[in-house]
């Protein structure tokens, strides 16, 4: 139950429209992407790396299972219509990540703001572009979770600041945020108010590849799975308690979402063979969306042609033999 106080203020976010307002947007809320879990580079299990961190199966979230952790991550469908009450609709996939061998790292000790930590226990996060992003604000994150199995408490949240690389920028800094979130076999959302630290003064890299994290830390010394969808990171009142101020998930759709996944992630349908190359034995392919950055490519050797980002809009192949042939190209700018 929020105060009639913070109720005000709620309302003041919202509607107060001069230039001088806090005024929050009524659309554009979220800087999460994806986080109704639409797009997937697999709808199926991939075991994660033990003891290792990678982008698997969703395809704008960061997963990791600590030290000595297994398990894997995967795609799974809400059957039609089962979407609990106050989940925004549709809902179609949620992450599911199952750890199978108990991690024996540690969690960080939640506390202040300071330098960047390695966590050594599970976890799913999202890097958000831009460490600008929220800088001396207040923000509520919130997601909806549940477990297949036994019930635990998720009693961290990871939140974090990169400045990025290049020149000389200022150290990353991160905080553990206490929280205490039990998992239980049914529905339910959470939230909590983050307060995010100003950066004047501070230095941004000049690689491009600043950004904030958020994201959830899991239980070590135990299995367990994690099931969970819609994901919402979205500025808020400083004045919201403790469990922010949540908003209802916002939906943009499948298409102008998977654009904003589109300008850190895509797969490039492409056919080479000396028939269709230009006088010079090559084809260029232009990318969905321009990217955040130029692409790592993977698929870069097919059919005799070789492939190489061409600037943030492109990719190009050099073909150097006469075979006819198609395939896939992934083009991967992600933080």
């Amino acid at each position: 139950m929020i105060s009639i106080a913070q109720k005000l203020a709620r309302l003041a976010d919202l509607f107060a429209g001069n230039a001088s307002s806090t005024g929050l947007p009524l659309s554009n809320r979220n800087y999460i992407v994806d986080g109704n879990f639409d797009q997937w580079i697999t709808p199926t299990g991939i075991a994660l790396p033990a003891g290792g961190t990678t982008y698997l199966a969703a395809t704008m979230f960061y997963f990791g299972l600590g030290q000595g952790g297994a398990g894997i991550a995967s795609a799974s469908a809400f059957a039609a219509g089962t979407e609990p009450v106050g989940m925004t609709s549709p809902a179609y996939n949620v992450a599911w990540l199952n750890v199978t061998t108990a991690t024996t790292g540690a969690a960080p000790v939640n506390g202040s703001w300071g330098p960047a930590f390695s966590t050594t226990c599970p976890f799913m996060v999202q890097h958000v572009e831009s460490v600008r992003t929220l800088q001396g604000r207040s923000s509520t994150f919130s997601f909806w979770a549940r477990t297949n199995s036994t019930p635990y408490t998720v009693s961290t949240i990871l939140v974090g600041q990169n400045f990025g690389t290049g020149g000389s920028p200022s150290a990353a800094t991160a905080q553990a945020l206490a929280v205490s979130f039990p998992i239980q076999t049914t529905w339910q959302r959470f939230s909590v108010r983050v307060d995010w630290p100003s950066i004047v003064g501070k230095t941004i890299g000049t690689n491009g590849n600043d950004y904030i994290q958020i994201g959830v830390l899991l239980p070590v010394g135990v299995v367990f799975d994690f099931v969970t969808t819609q994901w919402q990171l979205e500025q808020t009142s400083p004045q919201a308690p403790a469990a922010g101020l949540p908003t209802a998930f916002e939906y943009r759709g499948i298409g102008p979402e998977l654009s904003r996944v589109q300008r850190y992630y895509s797969e490039i349908d492409v056919i080479v063979g000396t028939n269709i190359m230009d006088a010079t034995n090559q084809k260029t392919y232009s990318l969905p969306q321009f990217m955040r950055a130029t692409p790592n490519l993977t698929g870069v050797n097919l059919n005799g042609a070789s492939f190489v980002p061409y600037g943030v809009d492109g990719i190009r192949a050099n073909a150097n033999a006469a075979a006819f042939g198609g395939g896939q190209v992934i083009a991967d700018a992600r933080l």
